[in-house]
C-alpha cells in the first residue's frame, strides 16, 4: 500500500465519517477514563468479578489514543500516512480488542454461573485467579490478531478504503480458513457459552423459588427475594447479551456473507455503515457500568462530587427493570437466613460491580 485509499465515496462524506470516530474516540476516552477512575477511587469495588470490566475499559482507551486517530486522519486526507504499518495496526488493535470483548463477557457469565449455580463446590474466582484468566484471554486474542500479519489472512482496507480489517472478501484457502475459525472460535463458542450460563442460573434460581415456596410458602419474604433473583438474573443475561453483540452483529453478518458468498459483491456504504456501529462498543461497557450497576454509579457521583441524594431519573427506572449479573446485597442476606429452611447451603453471591 503507497498510501492513498481508492476513494469510493464523495468528499464530504469521508469528512462526516471521520467526524463520527472523532465522536467515538471522544466518548471512548472519557467514558472508559471515567471507569477507570472511579475503580481507582474507590477500591471497594475492585472485586475479582469487576476485574473484567476494568480490563476492557483500559484496552479501549489505549485503542482510542493509539488507533482510532490513523482512522480519523485516513478519512479526512484519503491515504493512510504510514502505508501498511498504519493500516495494519489500525486492523490488529481494533480486531484484538473487538475479540477481547466477547471473550471477556463469556467470563462474566461463566464467573456468575460459578457463583450461583455451584455455590456449594466453590465460592467463586478469586482475585489472582481472575487476573490469570484475563492474562490468558488477552494472550489469546494478540496471538490470534497476529496470524494476519504471519502470513494467516491478511489485513486490508475495507468499505470506504480509509479503514483496515480482516480480509473478509478473499477467496484464498488461508483466508476462508482464518474467517470461519475467527467466527467458530469468536463468536459461536463464546455466545453458545453465555446464553448457557445464564439460562442455568435461571433455571437453578427457579427450582430453588419453588423449592422455597414448598416450605415457607409464596408470599413469604424469602420466597418474594428468591423470585426476584431469579427475575434479575434473567434480566442479566438479557442485558449481557444485547449489550455484548447488538452493535457487533450487522458487521459480524455483512462480513460473514462477504466470506461466503463470494459473487455476491456488497456496496462499500454497508461495510462503512456497519464498522462505525460496530466501534461503538468501546463505549458501551462504562454506560452499562453506570446504569446497571447501583455501587458503581454511586462512586462514579463520588469521583465527581456529585451529591449522592441527586437523582438520576433514567437510572432510577432502568434499576426497576433491569439488574446485575449479581444478587443485590438485600437478596445476599436473605439467601443465607433462608439456607437454614431450605436445607441448602447459602450462596456466596459476588457483589455488584
Amino acid at each position: 500500500m503507497d498510501g492513498e485509499i481508492t476513494e469510493v465515496f464523495d468528499h464530504y462524506i469521508y469528512n462526516i465519517i471521520a467526524a463520527f470516530y472523532i465522536i467515538i474516540m471522544l466518548a471512548t476516552i472519557v467514558l472508559n477514563g471515567i471507569v477507570i477512575a472511579t475503580f481507582h477511587k474507590v477500591r471497594s469495588l475492585l472485586t475479582s468479578a469487576s476485574f473484567p470490566i476494568l480490563s476492557l475499559a483500559v484496552a479501549d482507551c489505549l485503542l482510542a489514543v493509539t488507533a482510532m486517530p490513523l482512522g480519523i486522519a485516513a478519512n479526512t486526507s484519503r491515504r493512510w500516512f504510514l502505508g501498511d504499518v498504519g493500516c495494519n495496526w489500525y486492523a490488529f488493535s481494533h480486531t484484538v480488542v473487538g475479540l477481547s470483548s466477547i471473550l471477556h463477557h463469556a467470563v462474566i457469565a461463566v464467573e456468575a454461573w460459578r457463583r450461583i449455580v455451584q455455590a456449594m463446590k466453590t465460592s467463586g474466582t478469586g482475585k489472582r485467579g481472575m487476573i490469570t484468566i484475563i492474562l490468558v484471554v488477552w494472550g489469546v486474542v494478540i496471538t490470534w490478531g497476529c496470524m494476519p500479519l504471519f502470513s494467516w489472512s491478511s489485513y486490508v482496507p475495507e468499505g470506504s478504503g480509509a479503514v483496515c480489517s480482516i480480509n473478509w472478501k478473499s477467496a484464498q484457502p488461508a483466508d476462508i480458513s482464518y474467517v470461519i475459525c475467527t467466527f467458530v472460535l469468536f463468536l459461536f463458542v463464546p455466545v453458545i457459552v453465555i446464553i448457557a450460563s445464564y439460562a442455568a442460573i435461571s433455571h437453578d434460581l427457579q427450582m430453588m423459588a419453588e423449592q422455597t415456596q414448598k416450605n415457607v410458602g409464596r408470599n413469604a419474604q424469602m420466597t418474594v427475594a428468591r423470585l426476584a433473583a431469579k427475575k434479575k438474573s434473567v434480566w442479566t443475561g438479557v442485558i449481557m447479551f444485547v449489550a455484548a453483540f447488538f452493535v457487533w452483529i450487522p458487521y459480524a453478518v455483512v462480513s460473514f456473507i462477504s466470506a461466503v458468498e463470494k459473487p455476491l459483491k456488497l456496496p462499500a456504504v454497508t461495510f462503512a455503515i456497519t464498522a462505525m456501529f460496530a466501534k461503538t462498543f468501546a463505549f458501551i461497557n462504562p454506560i452499562i457500568c453506570f446504569f446497571w450497576y447501583k455501587k458503581f454509579r454511586d462512586g462514579t457521583k463520588k469521583l465527581l462530587g456529585i451529591s449522592q441524594n441527586l437523582v438520576f431519573p433514567l437510572a432510577a427506572i432502568l434499576r426497576k427493570t433491569t439488574v446485575t449479573a449479581y444478587v443485590n446485597e438485600d437478596v445476599k442476606n436473605q439467601t443465607f437466613e433462608e439456607s437454614a429452611h431450605v436445607g441448602r447451603p447459602p450462596i456466596p453471591v459476588a457483589g455488584r460491580q
